[in-house]
């Protein structure tokens, strides 16, 4: 795990972390920053909207399909059915809501509890 980026934004402390899980630790960080590509950098925006979903699909113009049936953990770990466990290359997070990135472009937005997962490839 390590912390890329903390900041506060009109009060609220909004954090990047790379390989939250510790999932990928023989994988140079630089080279985890890459896998997310400009994911991280729209999270890191969307995360501190007043709909971090909504702002997310508005940066991904070819439209949001959400992945059913696929459950996001409390620690941002992503199943889906019949599928290996994936856990989260990075999490932005702030307050309530959180932005995680996974491999081959599946992004989990939870807000309160409810995820939205699709692919922004």
């Amino acid at each position: 795990m390590f912390v890329a980026k903390k900041e506060m934004f009109e009060g609220k402390l909004r954090t990047i972390t790379m390989d939250p899980t510790d999932k990928y630790a023989s994988i140079p960080v630089d080279r985890l920053v890459d896998v997310c590509g400009v994911l991280i950098a729209w999270a890191w925006d969307a995360v501190v909207a007043e709909d971090p979903c909504q702002r997310m699909q508005d940066f991904y113009v070819y439209g949001c399909h959400e992945i059913k049936g696929c459950k996001v953990d409390e620690h941002g770990n992503y199943k889906y059915p019949g599928d290996p466990l994936m856990h989260p290359v990075a999490s932005i997070v702030c307050e309530n809501a959180a932005v995680y990135v996974y491999e081959y472009a599946i992004v989990a937005v939870v807000v309160n509890g409810v995820s939205f997962v699709t692919r922004m490839n």
